[in-house]
């Protein structure tokens, strides 16, 4: 049991650490948007390469916290019946709405790589016509036959 009690004091204190990071790290964002972004090109390499590092479960809880402090709770105890339709209401018109900008933009995706297939195609095949427009004006503007040594010449 004691040892049960010590683990769930460890998560909990793991937990409260994370928070209070997150909620730094929300801050530090905060103030860098207002800045105008300040390094743009180092942070964001740097925050992948600490993604990476971690494992799943560090990912998902660093997840589910991240949800907890920007989603505040409902106060449904205090709602009636019409504002608890309006707010289901608003939250699946959002829901709507995320999900068709999702489908655009996988769509938008499949037609940008079906592009960009085709653009390479026609990019080899103008190299390819280049290379060759090459090889027959040298042939073309050689101005005499080759001397070959095996040709006797009368």
């Amino acid at each position: 049991k004691e040892e049960a009690e010590k683990k769930a004091k460890e998560a909990e204190e793991k937990k409260k650490l994370m928070e209070e990071a997150e909620i730094k790290r929300q801050e530090m964002m905060a103030a860098q948007k207002e800045k105008g972004g300040g390094k743009k090109g180092a942070a964001p390499a740097m925050d992948a390469r600490k993604e990476l590092s971690k494992s799943k479960e560090q990912v998902e809880e660093e997840c589910k916290i991240s949800l907890n402090i920007r989603i505040k709770p409902l106060p449904l105890d205090e709602m009636d019946s019409d504002e608890l339709r309006n707010k289901i209401n608003s939250i699946w018109n959002t829901i709507v709405t995320l999900e068709t900008d999702k489908y655009d933009y996988e769509q938008r995706q499949l037609d940008q790589d079906y592009e960009f297939k085709e653009l390479a195609e026609r990019q080899k095949l103008q190299l390819r016509n280049k290379a060759i427009k090459k090889v027959l004006t040298q042939n073309l503007h050689r101005s005499s036959p080759p001397n070959h040594p095996h040709v006797l010449k009368v």
